[in-house]
């Protein structure tokens, strides 16, 4: 076996445990698996211990009580230089030829003689005020943010991200040279997708069954949840017969659409009963709903894509990689009104010819871009450039 052909040592840093697919919504655990499924040999370091000195405890308090502002402590140097060493005391017995992590912090302060390689779904720059974790931070939690990204990525042999959105910010934020910047779409967190043999079926049963919505998510207001109640009062207002289910979530529903709202709540894809009853849905939905006014990526837009389902959506941040309006969902500019949502929604599943061209696209688009699969191999071969270019 050539030097070049042979499975690539790949050194999986992670500060969880990655064989754990609960951590991040299963993506972690889905990278590995994907490169170990293209043959790669996937040498796992971490979980890793966050270390906090009675200081670091004592500002982030003041902060919070003192000054209302956040102060997370898992980009502090002190604690990014000890994921560092962690992950360096670890190197040696693996002969690596590479170090990939789906993450900036396990590896910001990292110096090692290895490529390093990070596979991620936006920027600090991007996130900043933009989401509730990343909101209201302090002075020095934003410094520290930008200045660990920025370290990692400008000694990053390549610096891989989910969308263009992102990979446009690492470069008008951080001063990121394109060369070292690649974007390729995470694969759909599910074990199973349509076939296109019964796609013609499924949008008959659809378009003949009440306008059904779909919303998939944890977090209901930031995912657009109080959008879709305005939407659905709007299609009623049409005369549309519509119904909605949620899942992963518990809003509160307000009367008037309580005969028309189903809550399902958190369901476990790990867990048989579970993963039945999301398929279900996601088979039975006549599009999914995800009015994000911000949104790195947006798995559940590619779990859509694998059951031939149409998204309705924004286009905000990462969103436009996987939804092309017109061509598998409808996009729109967040803060779009929600009567002009109904009106492009009805418009589309008034012409069956137009919704079935959706659904066949969304699930071209599944094959074609976002499944592991594909994500892995484009991954890998990434990997071996990087990796050959050092070794020329």
């Amino acid at each position: 076996m050539s030097e070049f052909s042979r499975p690539l040592r790949i050194a999986y840093v992670t500060t969880y445990d990655s064989r754990n697919v609960r951590h991040w919504s299963g993506s972690g655990f889905h990278i590995a698996a994907a490169l170990e499924a293209q043959g790669m040999e996937v040498l796992r370091v971490g979980p890793l211990h966050e270390h906090h000195s009675l200081g670091m405890r004592m500002r982030q308090r003041i902060q919070r009580h003192v000054f209302n502002r956040q102060h997370p402590l898992d980009r502090e140097p002190t604690v990014l230089d000890a994921y560092a060493r962690q992950v360096e005391a670890q190197l040696p017995a693996l002969h690596a030829d590479v170090v990939f992590s789906p993450g900036i912090v396990p590896i910001a302060h990292l110096m090692t003689g290895l490529p390093q390689v990070s596979w991620t779904d936006a920027t600090f720059a991007g996130v900043v005020d933009n989401y509730p974790e990343f909101s209201r931070l302090s002075k020095s939690a934003i410094r520290q943010g930008h200045a660990s990204e920025r370290a990692a990525m400008q000694r990053n042999a390549r610096s891989i991200f989910t969308s263009q959105w992102a990979a446009n910010s690492a470069i008008s934020a951080y001063g990121i040279a394109p060369a070292t910047i690649a974007v390729i779409p995470f694969g759909a967190n599910t074990s199973s997708c349509v076939n296109s043999t019964e796609l013609g079926q499924l949008v008959s049963q659809r378009l003949a069954s009440p306008l059904r919505l779909l919303f998939v998510g944890v977090d209901w207001r930031r995912k657009g949840g109080p959008s879709v109640m305005a939407l659905l009062r709007c299609l009623r207002r049409m005369g549309q017969d519509v119904r909605l289910t949620v899942i992963g979530c518990r809003p509160e529903i307000p009367s008037d659409l309580a005969e028309v709202i189903e809550v399902i709540g958190f369901l476990d894809k790990n867990d048989a009963a579970g993963r039945t009853r999301l398929e279900m849905e996601f088979r039975r939905a006549t599009f999914l709903v995800l009015l994000s006014e911000h949104e790195c990526f947006g798995l559940v837009l590619c779990e859509a894509c694998a059951y031939a389902l149409p998204s309705l959506t924004t286009n905000a941040d990462g969103i436009p990689t996987i939804i092309r309006d017109g061509l598998n969902g409808i996009a729109d500019a967040p803060g779009t009104s929600p009567d002009r949502m109904a009106k492009r929604l009805l418009e589309t599943t008034q012409n069956p010819e137009h919704y079935a061209a959706l659904c066949s696209q969304a699930l071209a688009s599944y094959q074609a871009d976002f499944n592991w699969e594909v994500a892995g191999r484009r991954v890998v071969a990434l990997l071996r450039q990087v990796v050959g270019s050092v070794a020329h």
